[in-house]
């Protein structure tokens, strides 16, 4: 038997704690504050840590078992170059790390997921405090903190726009954290909404931070099997049923007509079962990617649309 034959689902130990993401917060305060990277007036908030964090099974990634995805507001907390992948390496339970890039890293162990992302949680913090040097075989040194003249201007530019448009969003009933707004819709669903910078290549094949990825998506309780999560500012855009988004100029002007035209219609268009119904049925190829599309109609088939089902999924068990 294989070593991913071995590190299934079945095999993962059972969680450490009722809560042990709860748990790896309430350490990490204890400790004292976090230092502040690239906000200059107050430090990056403890309790929305686990909202950039986002941690599944997965076999893509020969001899590694699991997946973590970082958002980019990680960067509130640490830069993940600074060593991530190293100081979660060294978590208990953690066999070993890999690091993608920056926003994905690819773990082997059989913690618990929760245990996994609350490992993640500790790694973060350490990095905050003590970032690595990967050159230097992973040692530890301290930075001091960043000056308010030393924040990036790609943050600032995009700190201005997402304050620029965030009336725009909450008059649609949507709470703020940081660039990233949610709502409770209807029937349960939970609708997200994300405004933030976009790394954008060049044509000389560089990097920069020039671009604003407005994303937006909606979690359908259920449709994976999950029940109603107890707090719905624990779902994140990594857990949404069906998603979408466009990379902007890094205008608030363009930023705001792409929210009025594009992202609140379509969250407003997928607020509930009668309204996700019409719209995946008037045309199916909304459903983006297509592989999505059995799931829907799947879903449409329990909460009574036949009809609407069969047009998202022709072939389907539903016809």
């Amino acid at each position: 038997m294989g070593l991913l034959d071995r590190l299934t689902v079945r095999s993962r130990k059972r969680a450490s704690r009722a809560d042990p993401i709860a748990a790896a917060l309430e350490d990490a305060a204890a400790a004292g504050p976090l230092r502040i990277l690239i906000e200059a007036e107050q430090q990056p908030a403890l309790t929305e840590l686990p909202d950039w964090i986002g941690v599944d099974e997965d076999d893509e990634m020969d001899g590694f078992n699991t997946v973590v995805e970082l958002d980019d507001e990680i960067h509130f907390y640490c830069d993940p170059a600074d060593g991530l992948d190293l100081a979660l390496a060294e978590q208990r339970g953690i066999k070993e790390a890999y690091a993608e890039d920056r926003e994905v890293i690819y773990v082997r162990t059989r913690l618990h997921l929760d245990d996994v992302a609350a490992a993640v949680i500790r790694a973060v913090v350490d990095i905050n405090r003590n970032p690595r040097d990967p050159d230097e075989g992973g040692e530890r040194r301290l930075l001091p903190s960043v000056a308010p003249t030393d924040i990036p201007a790609w943050m600032v530019m995009s700190r201005e726009i997402v304050d620029a448009v965030a009336p725009q969003i909450g008059e649609a009933g949507y709470s703020r954290r940081e660039g990233f707004f949610r709502r409770s819709g209807r029937d349960g669903f939970v609708q997200m909404l994300s405004v933030r910078w976009s790394p954008d290549e060049h044509p000389d094949e560089t990097f920069g931070h020039d671009r604003i990825w407005v994303g937006y998506g909606v979690w359908i309780p259920g449709a994976r099997g999950q029940p109603m999560p107890a707090d719905l500012d624990a779902v994140t855009l990594l857990e949404a049923t069906l998603s979408s988004g466009e990379r902007l100029l890094p205008d608030p002007a363009v930023v705001a007509e792409a929210l009025e035209t594009t992202a609140l219609p379509w969250l407003e268009a997928t607020d509930g079962r009668d309204a996700l119904a019409a719209w995946a049925a008037e045309d199916p190829g909304r459903i983006d990617p297509p592989t999505q599309r059995p799931l829907i109609a799947r879903l449409l088939t329990e909460w009574g649309y036949p009809d609407a089902a069969r047009r998202v999924n022709p072939e389907g068990p539903s016809r």
